[in-house]
């Protein structure tokens, strides 16, 4: 319901600015409520007298900005056109100004002229009301008028151009004369004002954002299994996603802001480990696998043969593992929330450093390992169901030496890595620079420095060894993840680097 009242509010805005617009011009429309204009005055020259002032009052709407929107620039065939709407004594309210007065009209132009040349004049006109047309004694008709004036952009105390949020609004009233002799030759007499309720609205931008970053993690301490599992001998991480993210200010001075997003990144674990003994595992712990083939060296998987070229199948017992590495993606979705604090702002541009807390579930992972194992192969037979009793044979030392199978012989790569869905919290730290390219929209780049406050990871405490006999498969693979299995946490950290879009939407 909410989704639809709002796309309901945008298009009615739309049809409002439509109605407002004519030909792509700006156009006013003059409210009267029929007694304004004095009863001496008969209604053909009333309508004169009407025509004239939309017109003088739309062309103060187009010309006053002092820009060229296709050009997207200063116009100064518009200053000079300024200048012509006026008459000679003409004050203005200086509705640019840190702190508005009344002054010459010329005052005001060549302000706009000489500090925003690079932005122009932003305003909008609403309730543009007609108060009274009076003929006065030198044959003029005067009509006075009062409407309101928006003003987005203007200056601060050193004349440096500056947004007014989401504006400023001035009370203005104005006195337009035309001649007698020539009613569509209207002059603005003046146009004086005060500056209306403070602004109660406080701006907001919706924000998105592609990053990469690079890090590592801390691992938690090993369970009962990882003690034998040993050291990792090298580590890495890496970040690629996304985040949209709403800025809302808190206080009229924009000085703090609340944000509220959602997003998804891609984490990826690079960990590297040698010498996995798995020897010290006892009985039925001990890592076997149903051995119907294996990678050698890298090539197409071969059944083991042993024994007069006859294929040898059974168990295997895997006794170390070299060389080994694990690669493990897993993927988040984020729900980013905090606090803004923007330290500074120009015209164009604003510095925003936020503070995050970043809840997240992992939604899926994938990932790969390879390794070099050492082990025994146990033929499938009565008479050899363990090392034990294959060197109970006469020959049995002599046997298990041709069951034995070094790192030289095999190696094993496994792409059916998993591990579980894990809720997890992140903190993140994102200085940013915003800079417009437009008044409601522009581009963004920043920072995003990160940490996972709870494991990534959850913990399934394995103590079946590296190879789980229920997932083994013929390359030894084991789709399970040895951070996962082994260690109690596993936390990684980034700096990313960012780049996206903001959009005002209020």
């Amino acid at each position: 319901m909410k989704t639809f009242l709002k796309i309901y509010l945008s298009l009615l805005v739309l049809l409002l600015l439509s109605i407002n617009t004519v030909n792509g011009q700006k156009t006013v429309n003059l409210i009267t409520d029929g007694t304004a204009v004095s009863a001496e005055i008969d209604e053909q020259l009333k309508g004169q007298i009407f025509e004239s002032i939309r017109n003088v009052l739309n062309r103060y709407y187009e010309i006053a900005s002092f820009w060229d929107e296709n050009a997207e620039a200063f116009d100064e065939e518009k200053y000079s056109q300024f200048i012509g709407l006026f008459s000679g004594s003409a004050r203005v309210y200086d509705d640019i100004a840190d702190k508005p007065t009344n002054i010459e009209y010329s005052t005001y132009a060549n302000n706009v002229f000489q500090y925003m040349q690079e932005e122009g004049v932003q305003f909008l006109l609403e309730n543009v009301y007609l108060n009274s047309v009076e003929r006065d004694e030198s044959g003029f008709y005067v009509a006075n008028l009062d409407m309101d004036k928006i003003v987005f952009v203007g200056l601060d105390k050193e004349n440096f151009p500056v947004k007014f949020g989401d504006g400023k609004r001035y009370t203005l009233n104005v006195q337009i004369d035309m001649p007698d002799y020539d009613i569509n030759d209207p002059k603005i007499q003046s146009i004086t004002g005060e500056e209306a309720a403070k602004r109660v609205k406080t701006p907001a931008y919706l924000t998105g954002n592609f990053h990469y970053g690079i890090g590592s993690f801390i691992e938690g301490t090993p369970n009962t299994v990882g003690e034998s599992f040993g050291t990792l001998t090298s580590k890495s991480a890496s970040t690629l996603g996304f985040q949209l993210l709403m800025r809302k200010a808190l206080n009229p001075a924009e000085k703090f802001w609340f944000h509220l997003g959602v997003g998804a990144q891609q984490h990826s674990l690079k960990t590297g480990y040698n010498d996995f003994n798995n020897s010290g595992l006892p009985g039925e712990e001990t890592s076997r696998s149903e051995f119907i083939g294996a990678n050698v060296n890298g090539m197409t998987p071969q059944p083991y043969t042993t024994e007069n070229g006859q294929t040898l199948l059974g168990n295997v017992t895997i006794n170390k593992i070299d060389e080994s590495q694990e690669l493990l993606n897993v993927i988040t979705i984020d729900v980013p929330l905090g606090i803004t604090f923007r330290p500074s702002k120009t015209y164009k541009s604003r510095y925003f450093i936020d503070l995050s807390i970043v809840p997240s579930y992992s939604l899926s992972s994938s990932g790969s390992t390879i390794g070099k194992p050492e082990g025994v192969i146990i033929p499938d037979s009565d008479h050899f169901p363990s090392v034990a009793s294959i060197l109970e044979q006469p020959d049995g030392a002599e046997r298990l030496e041709n069951y034995t199978f070094g790192n030289e012989d095999f190696e094993y790569t496994d792409n059916d890595v998993s591990v579980g869905n894990n809720f997890g919290l992140g903190v993140q730290l994102s200085p940013t620079y915003m800079y417009d390219i437009s008044f409601n929209y522009g581009i963004e780049i920043g920072v995003n420095l990160w940490y996972n406050a709870l494991s990534l990871l959850g913990n399934n405490n394995s103590t079946n060894g590296y190879l789980k006999s229920q997932y083994a498969n013929k390359s030894f693979g084991t789709k399970s993840s040895i951070l996962e299995d082994y260690y109690s946490g596993v936390n990684p950290f980034y700096a990313s680097l960012k780049i996206g879009f903001h959009y005002k939407i209020n």
